[in-house]
């Protein structure tokens, strides 16, 4: 009886060992988290890849030099991170923190920032790693993303204007020569103008000290 309950126990310490690698192969999508409290003190450790009994997760944890582990913000040569405060476990994927905002993790576990594609599709993420909707000016350039994060591209209708949008996600302005789709299976290219403000615009307009008209659609008239 006292070699089974030696031999569950060895079995259990060995499960619990930490094997210190790099979290290049963490990638498991995390959701939920803490609110952010940052703390940008630099310390020394490991990474360790192991199974938190506690809360039957397995993760990246990293533990600093005098042995205790990171938990909640924690900026790691250069790069953030966020460890779930009651497992240590790091953060990958989206993540919901409070205010219903969201930040995006890679499988590394650093935070990410500016323009980032995630699964074929375009976000963009403050200075701060928050995700943003609406318009964007992004160097110098619009962009607009929709309530889901995503960035937009083609025609776009917001706060009943139409505007429109290059394959790159940039705003149009100016004159612009563009293929529309009529009743579904007609295709039609059309030249239209947009203001400074990308609004696209309609009915009689002076542009360049030149008058022009345009229907109802955005088209060129004459």
């Amino acid at each position: 009886m006292k070699k089974a309950i030696c031999k569950v126990l060895s079995t259990a310490v060995i499960l619990q060992a930490a094997i210190t690698l790099t979290p290049s192969s963490a990638s498991a999508e995390q959701q939920g988290g803490t609110e952010q409290s940052v703390n940008s003190v630099q310390q020394t450790g490991e990474w360790e890849y192991r199974y938190v009994w506690s809360a039957f997760q397995k993760g990246w944890l990293y533990k600093y030099n005098d042995g205790t582990y990171a938990y909640g913000w924690k900026e790691i040569n250069g790069e953030w991170y966020h460890f779930y405060t009651n497992t240590g476990v790091m953060s990958t994927g989206w993540v919901k923190f409070a205010n219903d905002t969201w930040q995006y993790f890679g499988d590394d576990g650093a935070q990410r920032r500016g323009l980032v594609t995630i699964d074929g599709k375009k976000y963009y993420f403050n200075n701060i790693g928050i995700r943003q909707t609406g318009m964007q000016t992004i160097d110098g350039q619009t962009y607009y993303f929709g309530s889901d994060g995503i960035m937009q591209t083609g025609w776009q209708t917001i706060n009943g204007q139409k505007y429109h949008f290059g394959s790159d996600g940039i705003m149009q302005t100016g004159w612009q020569y563009i293929g529309r789709v009529v009743e579904g299976d007609m295709y039609f290219s059309d030249t239209y103008y947009f203001g400074d403000d990308g609004v696209m615009r309609t009915g009689p307009q002076v542009i360049d000290g030149e008058k022009h008209e345009f229907d109802n659609d955005g088209a060129l008239l004459g």
